[in-house]
């Protein structure tokens, strides 16, 4: 599936509306065209060169809960105040999230309002996350 002129215009005026850029740099477009239709990717990128943006777009494009799991709580943080500042529905989860607020973010997934959830690895397998049954169940099909 290729996107014709009138998507690609509808995924630039997103692209431009949340992060303010006009163009997309090599090889974001391929990968987000990638994304888009569904398929796998591996992507290898230096440090800088736009690789947020990758699995971010496709992620607020389309329905669905995206996971950017990743050990970096630092980076997750700083990539989710800068969404959350965007008003975009995001959340973050990991071991030092205060016991208040995981639960709002649980409440959150059961309800379906979140298209990026970032988290740790050990938060992913944690039993309160793990036992949401749609979440656990659409995790374990994409094998």
């Amino acid at each position: 599936m290729n996107f014709d002129n009138e998507q690609w215009a509808s995924i630039y005026k997103t692209f431009e509306k949340i992060w303010g850029y006009q163009e997309f740099r090599p090889p974001q477009k391929e990968v987000i065209s990638c994304l888009l239709q569904g398929r796998d990717a591996l992507i290898v990128m230096p440090t800088g060169g736009g690789k947020s943006i990758c699995f971010q777009l496709p992620a607020l494009l389309k329905k669905g809960l995206t996971l950017v799991i990743s050990p970096l709580v630092a980076l997750m943080e700083n990539q989710v105040n800068e969404l959350k500042n965007k008003q975009l529905p995001v959340e973050l989860l990991h071991n030092e999230i205060p016991k208040k607020q995981r639960k709002m973010t649980l409440n959150k997934i059961n309800k379906q309002q979140l298209r990026l959830l970032y988290l740790s690895p050990e938060t992913l397998l944690s039993p309160p996350v793990w036992e949401l049954g749609d979440f656990r169940e659409s995790f374990s099909h994409r094998g």
